[in-house]
């Protein structure tokens, strides 16, 4: 049995909390920095809970709930449970979750739905969320690409087509010297392709001023490394490279996208050749990405040659509050 508390955000509480994450996930480290960013820049009237599990004097496992940001409506709950490699098992799981789950449900609002995350490789973890009655509603492959394998010969002259064209393709290193609405352009742009993603449920737009501290003053946050489209003033398209400090020689393809006014003209492709350009003279190893599967920048990146990763599903389970 473990010892469930509260987390309390010290420094030891914080580096236990990260080798707990990474001993889970060692093909998906998370930093120090990005979690305690994520912590500091937290909707404040948004529901979200973290606690510890213990085994003797040493944290094993961590788990949380929360409303979701990104996809809010009252009564819907994330939960998420990590456990040291060692220490996985059911029992320790069931505890941990039931701890979280059992809180839910005795605040308002209660729980209509719960959602969870698990990677189709962890058969013991999508087991344990199936065995209490949670489903599978959209599936997310990640894919992988080693940018030195990269052959840029069969798209030459795409980039110079797309800009022929009209489109100026520029870092955004670049844009913040000359546009002093580029926050506003890129929160904008961001949202308009968002929408356009496919989700289990309709998505929530973040204030202006939350996705500016969460997004542009975020540890991973690479103006550099982020390309964008503009037509005059306008931007139509996007693609950026994030830093991943968990992992040197590495970085995450964070969102691609193309307004709808613009698509059907390469654009998303010349963008995604900027970004591995950029990559390669970085010195970069590898870039990778998720996507739901039937997105068609899905096939783009495989076209490109990225490969197949285990891909993540969201899992929802509905409660019947008449009961």
């Amino acid at each position: 049995m473990l010892r469930i508390d509260e987390f309390t955000p010290s420094e030891e509480n914080y580096h236990r909390f990260v080798e707990v994450v990474n001993s889970a996930w060692p093909d998906e480290p998370t930093s120090l920095a990005a979690v305690k960013h994520r912590d500091a820049n937290r909707s404040p009237d948004r529901y979200y809970r973290r606690v510890l599990g213990w085994a003797g004097e040493r944290i094993v496992g961590v788990g949380s709930a929360m409303e979701s940001t990104w996809s809010y409506r009252p009564g819907k709950y994330q939960v998420d449970i990590d456990l040291h490699g060692a220490f996985e098992s059911e029992q320790n799981r069931a505890q941990m979750y039931d701890v979280l789950v059992d809180a839910l449900h005795r605040r308002e609002p209660a729980p209509v739905l719960l959602t969870a995350n698990a990677r189709e490789d962890k058969g013991d973890q999508v087991r344990f969320f199936t065995d209490r009655g949670f489903v599978s509603v959209m599936r997310y492959p990640r894919s992988r690409l080693h940018v030195n394998d990269f052959d840029f010969a069969p798209y030459a002259g795409l980039v110079e087509g797309v800009e022929s064209g009209g489109i100026e393709i520029c870092a955004l290193d670049e844009l913040i010297k000359r546009d002093p609405a580029w926050q506003r352009k890129l929160y904008d742009l961001d949202w308009a392709g968002s929408q356009d993603e496919p989700s289990p449920e309709p998505i929530t737009q973040l204030p202006f001023e939350e996705y500016v501290k969460r997004i542009f003053d975020g540890p991973n946050f690479l103006p550099e490394g982020h390309f964008i489209a503009v037509d005059g003033d306008e931007y139509v398209g996007l693609s950026n490279l994030e830093r991943d400090l968990a992992r040197p020689g590495h970085m995450e393809t964070g969102f691609t996208c193309t307004r709808r006014s613009h698509r059907r003209r390469k654009i998303a492709m010349a963008l995604k050749l900027k970004a591995i350009a950029f990559a390669k003279e970085s010195g970069v190893e590898t870039i990778e990405t998720g996507n739901e599967e039937k997105n068609p920048m899905y096939q783009i990146n495989l076209r490109l040659g990225f490969q197949p990763l285990p891909a993540w599903s969201d899992y929802h389970k509905t409660i019947d509050r008449k009961r």
